[in-house]
């Protein structure tokens, strides 16, 4: 069932002037293309194959988790969640690195930004000559934009809401899409920001605002939470749109293709992954596909992550390890999936996709069995046509 609503929001920005940036999804992973561009397309794939080995990030001992990448001009830029060693408090420090098209990281064990976090997943987006990242910290959302090193060259603080958040570059500044924990929680927008005029506005009440996932797109913005997809025009107009036909765990993988979108989920009666294909006005094309290698876990459902590359799309989930499975347009199975290995004892939790400059880029946690040491792990995938 489709809802539509109107949202007072001052949108100060060009929306119709998309080149040149990425859309990020709500787990932070970089989409190739803006609105419905079909960047960096290449020639399709006939599967993915891993490029060299998977490579570790963060210092050990000490704990890296919760990772975050995104894709630019040259290869890809990783932020993560770093607690040294023998430290009990939950309070930890945010690090940021570039990384090669190859896989091979600037810093290793990540540039110090000097930010302090809790436990909940910053996300990362490219912004032509900087990057934003946005992470909570002391009860606050803010926005830290870095340079190609990592050094900090401006700060937006005082987002309501500590419980999820999502980032998006527009033509002029960034788009903030952040939760609250009150009663009834809410869903804000904040525009522009670090543009010429920021302006926030309530969205949406009463969610659970599992993985919120924000891109701009030639007519307004296109958002997601729990289970719902919401497209926004110029005006504030919001439609909202239930991408699967049954009930399902609240926590889409949204990205966009050439001209619409595709919404990836888990069932709620056996959790299996399905996939629904939708055109630009979010109306559904055919019926939702079942993808991946069987049922993923409860707890896995959250860390789905989808990327559009131009033609295809790659779904990376957890599934006994971390898996990216290849599929075409409409969400059918282009080749078997790729297990992706740890770069410690083990893998799980959090992962996150890009895709850019031709390849595909996947950091999840990575752990010691025995001492509670963890690292980012970091997997280049290449197309092979």
């Amino acid at each position: 069932m489709n809802e539509s609503r109107t949202v007072v929001l001052v949108l100060l920005v060009s929306l119709a002037a998309c080149d040149h940036h990425r859309a990020v999804a709500s787990d932070g992973s970089a989409v190739a293309g803006d609105g419905f561009a079909a960047a960096d397309a290449g020639a399709r794939c006939t599967k993915l194959s891993l490029l060299g080995k998977v490579n570790a990030l963060g210092e050990i001992p000490g704990m890296s988790r919760s990772p975050a990448i995104t894709a630019d001009d040259t290869g890809f830029a990783v932020a993560w969640a770093h607690r040294p060693h023998n430290t009990t408090t939950g309070i930890m420090q945010l690090r940021f690195t570039r990384v090669t098209a190859d896989g091979k990281a600037e810093v290793t064990k990540g540039v110090p930004l000097g930010n302090t976090v809790h436990e909940p997943r910053p996300d990362l987006t490219f912004h032509g000559s900087e990057y934003g990242l946005l992470h909570e910290s002391a009860g606050k959302v803010q926005l830290v934009r870095l340079n190609s090193h990592g050094k900090v060259v401006g700060l937006h603080s005082g987002f309501k809401g500590t419980r999820s958040f999502g980032v998006a570059a527009l033509s002029a500044g960034y788009a903030v899409l952040h939760s609250t924990e009150s009663t009834p929680s809410q869903l804000l927008l904040s525009a522009s920001v670090g543009g010429p005029s920021a302006s926030t506005s309530v969205i949406h009440t009463g969610g659970w605002y599992v993985s919120p996932w924000i891109m701009q797109t030639p007519s307004g913005f296109a958002l997601a939470w729990d289970d719902t997809l919401g497209l926004m025009d110029a005006k504030g107009n919001l439609k909202l749109i239930k991408p699967a036909t049954k009930k399902v765990t609240p926590a889409l993988a949204v990205a966009p293709s050439a001209d619409g979108f595709a919404a990836a989920y888990a069932r709620s009666s056996d959790y299996k992954l399905e996939l629904q294909p939708l055109d630009a006005a979010g109306k559904p094309r055919g019926s939702p596909r079942v993808v991946g290698q069987g049922a993923i876990t409860a707890a896995a459902v959250r860390y789905l992550s989808l990327v559009w590359t131009g033609s295809q799309y790659v779904l990376v989930y957890e599934n006994k390890g971390f898996q990216a499975q290849l599929l075409d347009a409409n969400g059918a199975m282009v080749s078997g999936a790729v297990k992706l290995p740890s770069c410690m004892s083990w893998s799980h939790g959090v992962g996150d996709v890009a895709w850019g400059n031709g390849r595909e880029a996947v950091v999840y946690e990575g752990g010691l069995s025995g001492p509670p040491h963890s690292a980012v792990c970091l997997a280049v995938l290449q197309c092979q046509p």
